[in-house]
């Protein structure tokens, strides 16, 4: 169910568009804008519980950071494990207690 928070979830700059959304088991939402100007964007956790985003996305020097900022697809297991797979084929496992991503 969606629910109104007082909080922007996406600030339009015109070159922006939402990829993929999904609302996990906790009821946050995970959104997965692209940027064509930027080779994609950034992969978005908004927490309703608290009104608090985190950004996540491809750092080249950090192994446990996502592999591509451009994301595809979002599921949530029945284990509440995110599954993350991006435009570069790879299949993204994501760790909520680490915040850490294995590829």
């Amino acid at each position: 169910m969606l629910s109104a928070c007082s909080k922007p979830i996406l600030q339009d700059r015109g070159d922006n568009f939402v990829n993929v959304i999904l609302e996990d088991h906790q009821e946050n939402f995970w959104i997965g804008p692209g940027n064509f100007l930027m080779n994609g964007g950034w992969t978005t956790q908004f927490d309703r519980s608290n009104e608090t985003f985190t950004h996540y996305w491809h750092n080249p020097s950090d192994h446990m950071s996502l592999s591509d900022n451009w994301v595809t697809a979002l599921l949530e297991d029945r284990s509440g494990t995110l599954w993350i797979t991006a435009d570069n084929g790879d299949v993204i496992k994501f760790d909520k207690v680490s915040g850490n991503f294995t590829h």
